[in-house]
């Protein structure tokens, strides 16, 4: 079932008018079961705009082993 948070994320989102990290990312970590990620680059700020979602994320992944 989807949440009325994912329900209501908006179509785009601009970098510098909104917070990307926390209003895009961090709810939809908040929502996951698994998060993979290929970057070559982040920045230690952007690991913390969504670390309290990471924590689901976590909990989900060792559930699931």
């Amino acid at each position: 079932m989807v949440s009325e948070k994912i329900r209501t994320l908006k179509d785009r989102y601009q970098n510098g008018r909104d917070n990307i990290g926390r209003d895009l990312v961090g709810v939809c970590l908040a929502e996951c079961l698994l998060y993979r990620r290929g970057t070559g680059f982040f920045s230690s700020s952007a690991l913390k705009a969504y670390a309290a979602a990471m924590d689901h994320v976590l909990k989900e992944m060792v559930k699931g082993t």
